[in-house]
């Protein structure tokens, strides 16, 4: 499988509910209440208690409280933090060369993927840096040549009624000059059907910047 190095929703949901049995088909029919787990959202953006509403379905997110519409994205501590150096060492669009990613469910199962596809780096607003990559945004800060991904970034997606959350513990890309390694560790929850699955994650990545910002 070819997958993102932050977020490899479809292939995590596809081996992982491919070793459990679980199907990974849409909720459809008439039992897929409006409001309920992997069900769409009410009209007004609205889910069932201790639902969230993410891309128009209502799944359930690992510490979360649900209820408002939800979107991919980071947290982080408020205010940049830059140790200094140059902001266009990072800029710009990037694309992996190699690199796997691993996810370990313990007894639910453990696939390793290789790394594929583009990012972008960017000056942020409340960060120095932040990397997008899909529909999720990092906050990253920066020292010389290396970026660091800040600890808790988190972003969530939904395929076939699941929803897959990932939560970066820690993280770095270091630069020189148009090439970068990157390293990622963090932990991912897999909900479906309200069944829940713990992970943990690790990727490793080379990157070529194809562009300036």
């Amino acid at each position: 499988m070819n997958v993102r190095v932050l977020f490899p929703a479809a292939a995590m949901l596809g081996f992982l509910f491919g070793f459990t049995s679980v199907s990974v088909s849409g909720c459809g029919g008439d039992d897929c209440r409006v409001g309920s787990e992997s069900c769409a959202c009410t009209s007004g953006g609205a889910c069932d208690n201790g639902l969230t509403c993410a891309s128009m379905r209502c799944v359930k997110i690992a510490g979360g409280t649900g209820g408002a519409p939800g979107a991919g994205g980071s947290t982080g501590g408020a205010g940049g933090q830059s140790g200094g150096g140059d902001l266009a060492l990072f800029t710009g669009t990037w694309k992996y060369v190699t690199g796997q990613s691993t996810v370990d469910c313990g007894a639910a199962g453990k696939d390793t993927s290789m790394v594929t596809g583009t990012f972008k780096l960017q000056k942020g607003v409340d960060s120095p840096l932040v990397e997008i990559e899909g529909t999720c945004t990092y906050k990253l800060d920066y020292s010389g040549n290396t970026a660091s991904f800040r600890q808790g970034s988190m972003c969530m997606e939904v395929s076939g009624g699941a929803s897959v959350t990932l939560i970066v513990n820690s993280g770095t890309m270091m630069v020189n000059g148009t090439n970068s390694t990157i390293n990622i560790g963090g932990n991912v929850t897999l909900v479906r059907n309200g069944q829940t699955f713990p992970c943990s994650y690790t990727a490793t990545a080379t990157a070529m910047k194809i562009s300036p910002e």
